[in-house]
């Protein structure tokens, strides 16, 4: 993150450059997903970083590019969400909404979710998923990937809710294309039971096996938690780190409040 910080120093702009540091300063922030219980959006994740995860370890790299992209993505979200909101008060179209990115759990597997929307359309009740997407990738949509079935399935278990519907928006001319996706329990059952000897490992104090085998395959090189996983850290070297993590952060409150007194 220092680097890509001081990559900012030396763009040549009035404007741009302060806007990329602010938006990759913002590393580590959220500490949404790290709380002690698993998200939807880890159904794919690796058993180690999933460990990594709900030990609190948290390490964010995203460049200031990708942040804006993400930040469009809410506000797409947020006008869909206005659209449906607006038919539902009016009664009109057989649409009722139910709830809008309302916390659910943590459950008794510990996974706590935030669904986009719940809702009820022509009497049938709905996950609603929202998800923009550039033009050629738009156009090369065939249905939703394997991967975003897997988190959106567990976002049915959480609900209780048999079908989804995932809504996508082409960035470019805002075309939509929908697909239902509905509860299949077999998938389901195979992300819970990763996940519970992920929590059987941490209660024994250590870490999952990795499964990459060296730091140069694909979903290696683009994994944030690469470097920690190849080192010699063990568990309780994780739990120290996050510590000092935690205790670094809390500091530098600290002394931005102690600034603007």
């Amino acid at each position: 993150m220092l680097k890509d910080i001081l990559q900012t120093h030396k763009q040549n702009t009035i404007l741009v450059g302060k806007i990329n540091r602010y938006l990759i300063s913002k590393n580590g922030t959220d500490a949404s997903h790290f709380d002690g219980t698993f998200h939807p959006s880890m159904a794919t994740s690796c058993k180690r970083q999933l460990a990594y995860v709900l030990l609190g370890l948290n390490i964010s790299n995203i460049g200031a590019k990708l942040r804006r992209i993400f930040d469009n993505g809410k506000y797409y979200h947020l006008r869909v969400q206005k659209y449906i909101k607006k038919m539902s008060k009016a009664g009109i179209y057989g649409i009722k909404l139910l709830t809008t990115e309302e916390r659910i759990g943590p459950t008794e597997d510990n996974i706590s979710s935030q669904p986009d929307q719940t809702l009820i359309i022509d009497g049938l009740k709905y996950v609603l998923e929202l998800k923009s997407i550039n033009d050629h990738g738009f156009k090369e949509l065939m249905g939703v990937s394997e991967g975003y079935t897997d988190q959106i399935q567990l976002y049915m278990h959480v609900t209780g809710i048999p079908r989804t519907l995932v809504l996508y928006e082409n960035k470019n001319d805002q075309e939509f294309k929908e697909y239902v996706i509905t509860y299949d329990a077999d998938t389901v059952r195979k992300i819970l039971d990763k996940f519970a000897s992920v929590t059987k490992a941490n209660k024994r104090e250590i870490l999952p096996e990795r499964e990459c085998k060296g730091e140069y395959e694909y979903k290696a090189k683009h994994c944030n938690y690469c470097s920690v996983c190849f080192s010699e850290a063990n568990f309780k070297d994780i739990v120290k780190m996050v510590k000092t993590l935690r205790e670094e952060k809390e500091k530098r409150k600290k002394d931005r409040a102690k600034e603007r007194e």
